[in-house]
């Protein structure tokens, strides 16, 4: 691979090709870890650049009940 090849769709698709996980799985897992450490919301918006009219704004809510049984269940947070 050129290292300085653009980084194309086609690039990142393929760099995750046979890992066993997607894109989108990594982006929730980052933004789920960033949560567990900041706890701030305007941070997250701004490094990830969620709205509530982003597509993945259902993820957002999914990751608040984790974190929420998380807390319930005494489970160390990252």
């Amino acid at each position: 691979m050129d290292p300085a090849a653009a980084i194309t769709a086609d690039t990142l698709h393929k760099s995750f090709q046979g890992t066993g996980v997607s894109m989108q799985t990594a982006r929730q897992d980052r933004i789920l870890h960033e949560a567990f450490e900041t706890e701030d919301p305007l941070h997250l918006i701004r490094l990830f650049g969620i709205s509530a009219a982003h597509p993945n704004a259902p993820h957002v809510s999914r990751a608040e009940q984790v974190i929420g049984r998380l807390a319930v269940s005494g489970q160390p947070q990252r």
